[in-house]
């Protein structure tokens, strides 16, 4: 097995492993060679094809693996009772987050399985780990915070250092009622997002509150009985963040929040 990361400084769900009297932990591939990039599952429909044939195969979808690894826990002092609060930290039923302090990265898992050495008055733990998805991520929250108090257009830039395109979660609020708000990635094929009156004369008020979840493609507001779907246009995208230099076109009076994760393949 390849050795990923030995840390002095482990967390899982922001507790510190030190303090349950860890005194090293190691995180190592489950197979005997190194995982470069997660494995992939590949739908496609191939009916009707045979070696003569020039149709194409249809790709449904790819579907990632996740990660599965080793976490070694050592301990100058192992007994029944340490290994009972190690177990009640690890073993809940959630995907919880797993960061060595000294990679920068945060894995979303949860155990599949266990082992325990006894070694004199010390000894091992170990644990098979299953992340969430196929992904590591940074270990905080990047977020941007701007005021385009009386803007007409102006260039948003933004640095993804992920390895994967993000869909961030985006709040704006409007400085003028009735105003029309657009955010649009030039270096995303020009896709954007814009708001503004619906159908119905429902118009944008000015100081309320709008998140938009471009991950689960969720808008909702701070007002009470609205729902500012029908004041997404019909043309709109979510707003994807690629890996590396965003110029983002803002056009409208707002104050902007933008926040992410950078994801990573390994």
């Amino acid at each position: 097995m390849g050795v990923l990361y030995n840390s002095t400084k482990i967390t899982y769900d922001n507790i510190s492993i030190n303090d349950l009297g860890c005194i090293s932990a190691r995180i190592e591939n489950i197979n005997t060679e190194d995982i470069y990039v997660s494995d992939r599952e590949i739908q496609q429909d191939s009916s009707g094809r045979n070696w003569g044939s020039k149709s194409k195969n249809y790709l449904y979808k790819v579907q990632r693996k996740p990660h599965e690894f080793k976490l070694e826990l050592a301990f100058e002092i192992l007994n029944d009772d340490i290994a009972r609060e190690v177990a009640k930290l690890f073993f809940q039923d959630r995907f919880l987050p797993l960061v060595a302090d000294d990679v920068f990265r945060v894995y979303f898992c949860m155990p599949t399985g266990s082992t325990i050495n006894y070694l004199g008055n010390g000894g091992y733990l170990t644990f098979t780990m299953r992340t969430f998805d196929e992904y590591s991520y940074s270990p905080s929250t990047v977020t941007t915070v701007k005021d385009y108090s009386g803007n007409v257009s102006t260039t948003l830039q933004i640095n993804v250092s992920g390895d994967v395109i993000i869909y961030p979660e985006i709040t704006i609020t409007p400085n003028v009622s009735g105003s029309a708000l657009k955010i649009t990635n030039l270096s995303n094929e020009g896709k954007f997002m814009q708001f503004e009156t619906d159908g119905k004369g429902n118009q944008l008020i000015a100081t309320e509150v709008i998140t938009i979840d471009c991950e689960n493609e969720m808008v909702s507001t701070d007002q009470l009985t609205l729902y500012r779907y029908d004041n997404l246009t019909t043309d709109s995208d979510y707003l994807e963040l690629v890996s590396g230099v965003n110029n983002i076109q803002i056009d409208g009076d707002m104050l902007l929040t933008v926040k992410y994760r950078n994801k990573y393949l390994f």
